[in-house]
């Protein structure tokens, strides 16, 4: 459901101080989320999991926002890598291989409040309205996310022990 996410970015002056701050986003934030929502949606889907489709529809906003957050990165002058701000490239080992839909969903939650974390603490460094208004749309999306997300958990049951 991505609210806001510009076909192109308008023009941005060269800031590599904000190229940083969205290269960590890009890389520990949504391309992860992208990668464990679309690994997750491959499992649940061929049965035809209702939870598999939404993953799926989740992955797709998050590549939106990936797109988005690449184009700022580069004209910004910066490269968007798939390497975090510590020097981490990313690998199948970021991806958590659960197969337990109450785990899956419990993963998804925190994962996806760590990003907005993330985001919130990128538009308290970011001062460019055009950068401020991408992620603050991004933020609308996540927590759009989360709040489907922990409605998921509550429908799902726990095994009687």
């Amino acid at each position: 459901m991505a609210y806001f996410v510009p076909k192109k970015i308008p023009y941005l002056a060269p800031n590599k101080y904000y190229a940083k701050i969205l290269q960590n986003i890009f890389a520990d934030g949504e391309t992860i989320s992208f990668l464990q929502f679309s690994y997750q949606s491959f499992l649940l889907c061929p049965f035809g999991n209702k939870l598999g489709f939404e993953f799926e529809k989740i992955a797709g906003d998050d590549l939106l926002h990936q797109r988005a957050l690449a184009e700022a990165i580069v004209r910004l002058g910066g490269t968007p890598i798939f390497q975090n701000n510590a020097g981490v490239f990313l690998s199948g080992k970021n991806i958590l291989p659960q197969q337990d839909l109450q785990t899956m969903i419990l993963q998804n939650i925190a994962l996806k409040e760590q990003m907005i974390i993330d985001y919130k603490m990128a538009l308290s460094k970011i001062e460019n309205k055009i950068l401020q208004k991408l992620l603050q749309s991004i933020v609308q999306d996540e927590e759009f996310h989360l709040q489907n997300l922990k409605k998921f958990v509550k429908n799902i049951k726990t095994p009687s022990k």
